[in-house]
């Protein structure tokens, strides 16, 4: 399966490699409808360096041509998906793929994959998780809403290749913003916990593992983690939060660079 992450470790990747794709369906289930294009272009170091753009003929008729404004009649002549998946994949490899909402269109992909006897996983980026940490006010995260708060203008809407580079355009806010407001403060952060409610792991991933000291954190966080951490263990700083009979105790894993003052006990 795809794991959508965005670590520091992940930030200097995507400085460095990554493939922004995006497909057209005839319906939202991976499942029972087919992909009827696909896009995937390559940046290396901020700079186009390749792409991989082609229409599917997805052997059913179309019926939601008035979203994407693709025609039974453009894909008659396309290869099928069985057909495009070697070379799809084949252009993908093992780099970091960014999207919008990109856990759709991986869905999709991997799905096809199998079915045409691959197994595939992939590092994601999603823009629209990013977006919501740094915009947190706007009324929605869809990618006409985001582009439009940054000026950013598209030439079309829902086809996979315009689409795909409006999503640079995103990626590349995000990755600019990174790089001058501090990686520390503002990077989407995975987790030790793996399946915390939303809401608390997002408190969790912003605040708590962007700092240094636990002891600075508002009382109203510190209750969160100590719900979070009596679920599951949270790793952060060189200690392991768990659950004791003592209440959230800290353990040491691994020196980390905080002077004594920072090493109090959290409270139970």
């Amino acid at each position: 399966m795809p794991r959508n992450l965005f670590t520091k470790r992940w930030f200097d990747v995507a400085c460095g490699e990554f493939v922004v794709v995006d497909i057209e369906t005839t319906g939202l289930s991976a499942v029972y409808d087919r992909v009827i294009e696909v896009a995937a272009i390559k940046y290396q170091k901020g700079v186009e360096v390749d792409k991989f753009i082609t229409l599917i003929n997805p052997q059913v008729p179309i019926y939601n041509s008035f979203i994407h404004g693709i025609t039974n009649e453009m894909v008659k002549g396309s290869p099928i998906i069985a057909d495009v998946m070697p070379n799809l994949l084949g252009f993908l490899e093992d780099c970091l793929v960014v999207g919008h909402n990109v856990s759709f269109d991986l869905r999709f992909i991997e799905v096809n994959a199998r079915g045409c006897g691959y197994t595939v996983k992939w590092d994601y980026v999603d823009t629209r998780s990013i977006a919501k940490k740094l915009l947190p006010k706007l009324y929605n995260y869809r990618q006409e809403t985001v582009l439009d708060a940054l000026g950013c203008k598209q030439s079309s809407w829902h086809r996979a290749e315009s689409d795909a580079r409006g999503c640079v355009n995103i990626f590349n806010f995000c990755l600019n913003t990174l790089k001058t407001q501090g990686i520390e403060e503002k990077i989407i952060w995975e987790t030790y916990n793996a399946k915390p409610n939303r809401r608390e792991k997002e408190l969790v991933c912003y605040e708590f593992c962007s700092r240094g000291n636990y002891d600075e954190l508002s009382d109203d966080l510190l209750v969160i983690i100590k719900k979070v951490a009596a679920k599951n263990p949270i790793e952060h700083n060189g200690y392991l939060y768990k659950k004791t009979r003592g209440g959230i105790t800290r353990h040491l894993i691994s020196q980390p660079n905080n002077s004594p003052s920072d090493q109090k006990q959290p409270p139970s």
